[in-house]
């Protein structure tokens, strides 16, 4: 999938974020490179689900093709966590579903789903969530 489609969809749709949204490769590179004011919104590529083949004597085959929507969140006002994780967590999380579910980011794409999300990390000024998500499509 290409994730300057969800990057841009993020920009209009999520104004959460007032248009602070960009990609990286992977969450590792993002605590010391990150330089955008938070909220903002990172996506990044995850894993693909193939399915098994839909018949032995084709190449059918189903494909949930994921990314992740890595938010950093300000954290300073709670250095435990608890004010970023339990307001601002709801908020976004619906701001991106808002934006995201259903979207097909090309014809070839089912609807955007969403697969859950988790705390990945926490320091004295950010919480960083990560939102997954995926779309289906078929090899044929």
């Amino acid at each position: 999938m290409n994730l300057d489609t969800i990057i841009s969809q993020l920009r209009t749709h999520a104004t959460v974020f007032g248009g602070r949204v960009g990609g990286a490769a992977r969450f590792e590179l993002l605590p010391e490179t990150a330089n955008l004011v938070v909220p903002a919104a990172y996506v990044i590529p995850l894993d693909d689900r193939p399915h098994d083949r839909m018949a032995l004597n084709n190449i059918r085959q189903g494909i949930v093709d994921a990314f992740a929507v890595i938010v950093a969140i300000d954290n300073r006002p709670d250095e435990r966590g608890q004010s970023a994780s339990t307001s601002a967590v709801d908020s976004i999380r619906a701001a991106l579903w808002a934006a995201l579910l259903g979207f097909q980011p090309t014809v070839d794409y089912q609807g955007i789903d969403y697969q859950g999300g988790t705390i990945i990390d926490l320091d004295r000024s950010r919480l960083w969530y990560q939102y997954e998500f995926g779309a289906y499509f078929e090899i044929a």
